[in-house]
């Protein structure tokens, strides 16, 4: 892969970031060899909703079971006013990348009234 800097100059990058669930970099070395960072943890992105209130918090975790406990003793600030909390959505992927993009996509506006609609039914 060509790069070229400010000055115009070709430079080979050191890193890439890959898409995927086995591969999330490749970091090129001198001689043309590559290390490879394989990713081994998976994403969940959630959706709580609060028994005391109208209030539904989305976030991603790769641990479930801890993140909620948090969520349920007042260990989050944006959730500890409206426990308990009670799970409505879940969704596995497999990088980070793809969880905040999907959690961004959750809170909007749309994706709001998706999870609306589900507690609904």
């Amino acid at each position: 892969m060509e790069v070229r800097n400010r000055e115009g100059k070709v430079e080979i990058p050191t890193f890439r970031l890959i898409h995927g669930p086995v591969v999330q970099w490749i970091e090129y070395l001198p001689a043309g060899r590559e290390v490879y960072r394989i990713s081994t943890s998976m994403y969940v992105v959630y959706a709580i909703k609060s028994t005391v209130a109208n209030r539904i918090y989305v976030g991603f975790t790769s641990d479930l079971k801890r993140r909620m406990r948090e969520h349920n003793s007042g260990k989050t600030k944006s959730t500890k006013g409206f426990m308990p909390w009670e799970l409505i959505y879940t969704e596995e992927v497999e990088t980070r990348v793809l969880a905040r993009i999907r959690e961004k996509y959750w809170k909007s506006g749309i994706g709001k009234e998706k999870l609306k609609s589900l507690i609904s039914d």
